[in-house]
């Protein structure tokens, strides 16, 4: 059963918040509003699901969470993604908004804060925040194993974390596996049991052998033997000096990343701690410098047989991320090149990518086109798995509803750029209010306690306006049956109509956007 955040008991927790969007994309030299006024906030551990016709803006969205809209194609204009109380959208919300307070009057860097903008948001985007585009083969370097990319991935992002790993799979032996084994069969309480599996997982860097753990605990035979063989492949032993070093790179590792995200907070956050942070920044910087200025030499010039180890556990945790996703033989699959791969397994494996990093929010752009059932099953009972889990959020963007049903936890209304109804995922199936909404389901008649009674239906008249002419009022008004005469004089204003339930429409408000 999807979660539904809004329930719980406790305040709720945000991943991130998506406030007041405004996105422009150029057509024809003309900037043209494709998103007007977005805001939607989502839960940590939620799926949210964003559907509407295509071209309504969907994608124009996820583009703008992480600032990816080509500076040819238009521009976030004004809004902000908030993430641990910082808007990741400053630099547009506020073009004059500084890099560095000591420059806060030197027009000369102007120029440069693009660029610097960008280098920043690179400590966000794919570690705490990841986007699985819809073309899965563009999205791909064919140059590249899948393999390769994922190591890539979790090489930029998360070298502490493989650095642990790797230090506490030498304290493993046959002995502590032999006890570990034994304990853990002896367990019937499942949750006690799982409990006790995953602190082992945790105490000795085994997060990438979750799946091989499980099948040693559940088969009996010769079960010694196995633990031998399990030992023997997964420990790591490693001399005095690899430990320091291996230490070493993961403390400087994690002290640039630390950097590089204050660096940002300084930026984004709240500017009465500006000065404060620009302070501590100044300090790890005379640390890096005097501390590890010898390994940053080091990693220059024999970088790639230093990481060795580290290349090794990413590899691991890689096709456990696979595995997980119950693909069949990913030690295989992550030699192959995206070319190799047919259409469907491809876009499952940039799911795989998208969250072996294991992001706060991870986006979805239409993450089942090219698949087939078989496939499309396999990857929607992945999201259900990694936010339950490991607590990812997702927002699923789609304009498929009967997908939705069961997965997501609440969804969104899109219609030509403006949020029109939000609410939870049953509601919107069972009582929604927006005469879009009704006729959306209407096309495909869904009905979330039986997906599979789907019967064809005819769908409303007419086509979306046009982002760069859009009519005046409720831009669906020329559509709409139920219109009326203010609906073409102003815009409804998103309103709360029940609990969780809100809408943008007059027939349930008087209410208008200024």
């Amino acid at each position: 059963m999807a979660k539904n955040p809004l329930t719980a008991d406790s305040k709720p927790k945000y991943a991130i918040r998506i406030e007041n969007i405004v996105s422009n994309l150029k057509k024809s030299e003309i900037n043209a509003r494709s998103l007007d006024n977005i805001s939607i906030k989502i839960h940590k551990g939620e799926i949210y699901g964003l559907t509407g016709e295509s071209n309504s803006g969907k994608t124009v969205l996820a583009d703008s969470i992480v600032n990816l809209i080509p500076d040819h194609k238009g521009m976030v204009e004004s809004g902000s993604v908030v993430l641990d109380e910082m808007n990741l959208l400053y630099y547009f919300e506020n073009k004059k908004q500084r890099f560095s307070l000591s420059k806060i009057r030197d027009r000369k860097n102007e120029k440069n804060k693009p660029k610097r903008y960008d280098e920043l948001m690179g400590e966000i985007r794919g570690k705490r925040i990841s986007y699985m585009l819809q073309d899965s083969f563009r999205s791909l370097n064919p140059s590249l194993t899948l393999g390769e990319h994922m190591v890539e991935m979790l090489q930029k992002h998360r070298i502490p974390e493989l650095g642990s790993s790797i230090l506490k799979k030498s304290l493993i032996s046959k002995e502590i596996m032999v006890d570990f084994t034994e304990e853990a069969r002896e367990i019937k309480n499942r949750e006690r049991r799982k409990a006790f599996i995953q602190n082992f997982v945790d105490s000795y860097g085994l997060e990438s052998h979750i799946s091989e753990i499980h099948n040693l605990l559940e088969n009996d035979l010769d079960s010694e033997m196995l633990v031998s063989r399990f030992v023997d492949r997964v420990k790591v032993d490693l001399k005095e000096r690899q430990i320091n070093q291996i230490k070493r790179i993961s403390d400087f590792h994690g002290i640039i990343s630390q950097r590089n995200l204050m660096k940002l907070r300084m930026n984004a956050g709240d500017p009465s701690e500006a000065m404060e942070i620009e302070k501590q920044i100044k300090g790890m910087n005379k640390v890096i410098n005097k501390k590890y200025f010898d390994l940053k030499i080091s990693l220059f010039i024999g970088g790639r047989l230093m990481m060795k180890e580290f290349e090794k556990e990413a590899l691991s945790f890689s096709i456990e991320t696979l595995r997980s996703m119950e693909i069949e033989r990913p030690e295989l699959l992550v030699n192959r090149y995206p070319d190799e791969l047919p259409p469907g397994l491809r876009h499952l494996c940039l799911f795989g990518l998208a969250i072996v990093s294991r992001p706060e929010l991870a986006v979805l752009d239409e993450p089942t086109s090219s698949m087939d059932a078989f496939t499309q099953t396999k990857l929607l009972e992945s999201v259900r798995k990694f936010s339950e889990n490991e607590n990812i959020s997702f927002l699923y963007i789609t304009n498929e509803m009967p997908l939705l049903a069961g997965l997501a936890g609440r969804v969104g209304i899109l219609y030509a750029g403006t949020l029109i109804e939000q609410s939870t995922t049953f509601e919107i199936f069972n009582n929604s209010k927006h005469p879009f909404t009704i006729n959306y389901l209407a096309s495909s008649k869904i009905n979330k306690e039986n997906p599979g009674s789907n019967v064809s239906m005819e769908f409303a008249q007419g086509e979306q306006p046009d982002f760069a002419n859009p009519p005046s009022g409720c831009k669906f008004h020329p559509r709409c049956k139920f219109a009326m005469d203010v609906c073409s004089v102003k815009i409804p204003a998103l309103v709360e109509v029940s609990k969780s339930h809100r809408v943008a429409c007059f027939l349930y408000s008087d209410k208008s956007e200024v």
